[in-house]
């Protein structure tokens, strides 16, 4: 029997590997990296809020910086905050009103959002998987930065003021477009707070960048 003829019914039992199926892509994610720089190194005193509003609306308005009363967490969908009490990342989805007020769940590797979270100094650096934020291909992303003392609370008679918060109309961008860089050189139209408060300046973000790529 020919060496061939070998060849050529081995192929037909076990398949050649030049008919071998290709492999599964890798999917395409679309990353958002956060950075925010305070004044003096980020303290157990704080909570610093990402607070995004994520909707394909052209007419909504971005995060406000109330902290309690009846317009707490108003035109917030989406918060990650840096519990600096606890010094542990935290998330929650805001889709009802009851939702405000629920406490949230830790932003690590159990979220299907989270890539990476740390703190260092007065660096914050989060990178998000913002695929996983919202429904629709393009969505428009409203954002601020709110600094407080105390994390958001109900009764309106406790009010809680933000140490800062960027000035309205904040800033939103839309993903799904093209990489992105957004900051605070590029976005001089919009102020943040200077806090006049004394032993603030943990909270006085200083600086601050976002970044939007596909991976």
């Amino acid at each position: 029997m020919s060496a061939a003829f070998l060849l050529a019914a081995l192929c037909a039992v076990c398949g050649c590997a030049r008919y071998a199926p290709e492999p599964a892509p890798v999917p395409v994610r679309t990353i958002m990296e956060i950075t925010l720089v305070t004044q003096e190194p980020v303290s157990r005193d704080f909570q610093y809020y990402i607070a995004m509003n994520i909707t394909g609306s052209t007419t909504e308005t971005g995060p406000t910086e109330q902290l309690s009363g009846a317009d707490r967490a108003k035109n917030w969908t989406y918060y990650i905050v840096y519990d600096g009490h606890d010094m542990r990342f935290k998330e929650n989805f805001i889709n009802a009103p009851a939702d405000i007020d629920a406490i949230p769940t830790f932003f690590d590797e159990s979220s299907p959002r989270f890539y990476s979270a740390t703190v260092s100094g007065n660096r914050i650096h989060l990178v998000v998987y913002l695929d996983a934020l919202a429904s629709t291909a393009k969505p428009r992303v409203w954002m601020n930065f709110v600094t407080s003392r105390y994390a958001i609370h109900d009764p309106e008679q406790d009010q809680i003021q933000a140490v800062d918060y960027l000035y309205p109309p904040y800033f939103y961008f839309q993903y799904g477009i093209a990489p992105q860089l957004i900051s605070d050189a590029n976005y001089a139209q919009i102020s943040s707070y200077t806090p006049a408060e004394q032993g603030a300046a943990p909270a006085n973000i200083v600086d601050w960048s976002i970044s939007i790529y596909s991976r």
